[in-house]
């Protein structure tokens, strides 16, 4: 369903998500954000970062390095690369951040549920490096249709606290 969606539907949806998101007292009250840079038509984060900056708040993006998932401090998009899988990533040169020192992770997904279970591309990379982080710290963003009853989770999926899709937001009854 979301590779069906139009490009303009993305947009769309994805402001108000974004929307939605910055509302929260949980942004206006946090200063270092890590996000994700958008592919296969995924909830678009772009607006996002473009507001992250203005608001003068740090703004990260993950990099796959040895197989785990970093996380680096861009202050434009042309320190983005072409990584891991294609995805644009912060570039080679940019130190990676203390996990910790981050307040907020907006994190993709196939589908969640409302138990905070996250269905991911099956490599893993966020459950590992999340593994540490408070599940309150975590918010999916997705479109309301990626919200199922049960999403299948293992001992080792990390759950994320907030749901974010363009109906609203939803904490995850974990």
């Amino acid at each position: 369903m979301r590779s069906a969606l139009p490009k303009e539907d993305v947009l769309n949806r994805s402001k108000l998500i974004c929307d939605n998101f910055t509302d929260l007292p949980a942004f206006n009250e946090s200063n270092k954000i890590a996000i994700y840079f958008p592919i296969n038509n995924e909830v678009d984060t772009i607006e996002l970062f473009k507001k992250i900056i203005l608001n003068r708040k740090n703004c990260f993006f993950p990099k796959i390095v040895n197989n785990e998932l970093y996380f680096h401090k861009i202050n434009n998009l042309e320190e983005l690369e072409s990584g891991s899988f294609g995805i644009p990533e912060p570039g080679s040169s940019i130190v990676s951040t203390i996990i910790n020192d981050i307040d907020l992770f907006i994190v993709p997904g196939l589908c969640f549920d409302l138990k905070g279970s996250r269905l991911g591309y099956g490599k893993g990379y966020y459950d590992r490096a999340l593994k540490d982080v408070s599940s309150s710290k975590i918010y999916a963003f997705c479109y309301s249709f990626q919200i199922l009853n049960n999403v299948p989770a293992g001992k080792y999926d990390k759950c994320v606290g907030h749901i974010v899709s363009e109906s609203g937001v939803v904490s995850s009854k974990i």
